[in-house]
Formats: C-alpha cells, structure tokens, sequence
C-alpha cells in the first residue's frame, strides 16, 4: 500500500469522520462505490440500491460509512457522497468510482470527458483535490484504498483506472456486484414489458457516430461528413390527443414537457452525436398512466446516405429497470425516416416493441402507422 505523502503533502489525515465526493458534469451516470473487510475477516460493498444487492452503508454499526443518494444519468453538475465515519473495525478500505455508462454501453467515454473529481474533507475543511484527468480507456477509477498497517493506516490516493473485471479482482466483494443487464431487442416485432416507478423518467437515448468517410480509390478524394440524426416521437395520450415531439421548428409541441401534458420532454437537438448519449429524450413515469403510446423515430437528417453507416442505437430505460437496446445502423435502408419503437401503456407497465421500419419522411411514417397528423415542412432553428 502505498504512502499518502505520494500524493498528499502529509502522510496524516485530519481525524475522523471524512467525507469523500466526487463531482463529474454531462450525462454520463457515475457511481461512487466502497468495497471494505472487517477486522473480523466479513467483506462487502456500498453502493447504490438500484444495484441488485446494493447497500447504500450505516453509520454508527458496521461498516461505519454511507453513501449520498445515486446520481448522474442527465445534463449538469453532479456529486455523491461517501460519509467515512471512522476506520476503527475495519482492515481495507477501496474507495471507486464506475462509469455505469461506459460500463454498459462501451460508449467509449473517459473520465477525462466529463470532468471527473474527487474531493475529501475532514475536520471542516477540504484536504484532498483530485482530478480525473486521465484519457486511459477503463469503466473503473479506483480512488482511495487504504489498510491497517503497524504504525496505523497507510492511504493511497493515486487514481488507477481498471477494467470492471480487474475491480472484482482487486476488491473480491466487487464479486457480489452485478451491473444491470441489458436487453437488445434485434429480431422483428419483439417486445418485452418493463415496469415503470410511480416516479422519475424513462429515459430514451440515441446515439451514433457523428463523421462518415466516403472511401475513393484515390485516398485525396475521400470525403468526411458530420451525420446528423433526430430523435423524436409520435405520441396519444389517455384522452385521445395526439401529436409530435421533436427538434424541428415545425409546430407541434416540438421539445414538448416534462412536468405538464405530454408528460414528454426532448432536451434539446445534437448535430453531431457527440453527447455522451447523443439525443436525449425523456418520459415522466409518474405521469404513465396519462399516455396511451408513444412510437419513437429517429430521422436520418444529413450525412450518412445509410443507416448502416451511421451506427446508431435507440437504448430505453425506465427507473427500476433494465436497459433496452434497439440498434438501428445495422440496417442498409436508404429511407431517412427509421420507426424504432412502440411503447404502450400494459395495464401500467411499459410495453416495448421494436419496429425498426423505414420510411421517405415523417408523413409516410405517419400514414403506415395511421397516427394522423397534419404535417407542414419543417426546419431546423
């Protein structure tokens, strides 16, 4: 174990309790973990509840620390929290953060990219700033580990970015941890029911590569293209309303609501898919019951000629839930126009279908589906 004086003007730390938060910004979903052993050889992890198995700690009983509620997962600043009561009891301590996004979509995301950080404090102030400034691939950054030692505890605080397999290696208890399983629905019509909280979001993601290279037998000739691709939604609710979210100047309801009727709420257009998540758009879940469907679309608005070229993937997650995945680049569809999904209101749960049909425009897709609509030309602001 190495020395805290590595890294940390002074090998001694204020006393206890400490606090330790990390701070990121973006849409990535960070979690900040703790894997520990008892002085009496027991094991284990604190970690977010959303986990099968998660504990989010006790202080005042074992293992003498708590963890901040879960956070992450949308634009903005972000912080959680692990409250280190005391070390007395315990023999080991890693402290960790898990890019949950990279871990589970390989999104190819670095800590460096959303401005990883970790900060400690003791004693009413802070005596440990720590960036995350590394570019190295990893879904892990191991942050703090500390043991018990002859003379005391000895700390480490120089982050090391880990694979998920090589965390479980590091910290057995990671053993027990199991991140959420994803579904890909890749075959016609299939369909799975996910249920839905009396509150949060369900959150729909479209991401895909935002350059193509046409290839020319003279390399001088190759051309580079940014692709851009929308994300949005035909919708009908519980009355019987029905109409559009999506980023085109054109009407409708266009980035929609969150928190009033439709309930539906598009964060805004990405030009380039160069989000962590590319196009975000979001469901209030406690607002389920006043939808009827939703058909999610992603249009295929300048750049790739195909679908295959572009990569992309429609992922779905409501609270409680597994991630869904739809991918739509594996089509060679010339159509701009891609119906993704169906989502329909089961009795409560959500009910998703995968259409992945395509189609000359919105008013074509409109017609097939017979939604409806009164469609003008739309522009982009």
């Amino acid at each position: 174990m190495a020395d805290l004086s590595e890294t940390w003007p002074s090998p001694n730390w204020p006393l206890g309790p400490w606090s330790f938060t990390l701070r990121w910004r973006g849409e990535a979903d960070l979690d900040l973990m703790a894997f520990y052993r008892l002085e009496d050889g027991a094991s284990g992890g604190v970690y977010s509840e959303r986990y099968d198995g998660g504990s989010q700690g006790a202080v005042g009983e074992a293992p003498w620390m708590r963890l901040s509620r879960d956070a992450g997962g949308q634009p903005g600043e972000h912080a959680e929290t692990l409250m280190l009561e005391q070390v007395a009891g315990l023999s080991e301590l890693l402290i960790c953060a898990v890019n949950f996004t990279e871990a589970s979509l390989a999104g190819g995301t670095v800590f460096a990219d959303v401005d990883a950080r970790l900060e400690a404090s003791g004693e009413g102030r802070v005596f440990l700033r720590q960036p995350l400034d590394t570019t190295e691939p990893g879904a892990v950054a191991v942050l703090v580990q500390g043991a018990a030692g002859e003379a005391g505890w000895e700390w480490s605080t120089r982050p090391e970015v880990l694979s998920f397999p090589e965390l479980q290696t590091l910290a057995p208890a990671a053993r027990r941890l199991s991140l959420t399983s994803k579904t890909v629905l890749d075959q016609p019509q299939a369909t799975a029911a996910m249920s839905t909280a009396a509150e949060g979001e369900i959150c729909v993601h479209l991401r895909w590569s935002p350059r193509v290279t046409t290839p020319s037998f003279l390399p001088f000739l190759s051309r580079t293209r940014p692709v851009d691709i929308d994300l949005g939604c035909f919708f009908e609710l519980a009355d019987g309303d029905r109409a559009a979210v999506q980023p085109l100047n054109d009407g409708f309801f266009k980035n929609g609501s969150f928190h009033e009727s439709p309930w539906i709420y598009h964060l805004g257009d990405d030009r380039s898919g160069s989000r962590v998540h590319g196009e975000l758009l979001k469901i209030n879940a406690a607002q389920w019951s006043q939808i009827r469907r939703v058909l999610l679309f992603a249009f295929l608005y300048e750049g790739a000629p195909r679908w295959s070229e572009s990569d992309a993937v429609l992922s779905i997650q409501p609270p409680g839930s597994p991630l869904m995945e739809i991918p739509l680049g594996e089509q060679t569809a010339a159509h701009g126009f891609c119906a993704a999904a169906l989502l329909e209101n089961e009795q409560g749960q959500v009910r998703v279908t995968r259409l992945v049909t395509f189609h000359d425009d919105h008013p074509t897709a409109d017609q097939f589906y017979g939604w409806g609509l009164n469609w003008g030309m739309g522009e982009k602001e």
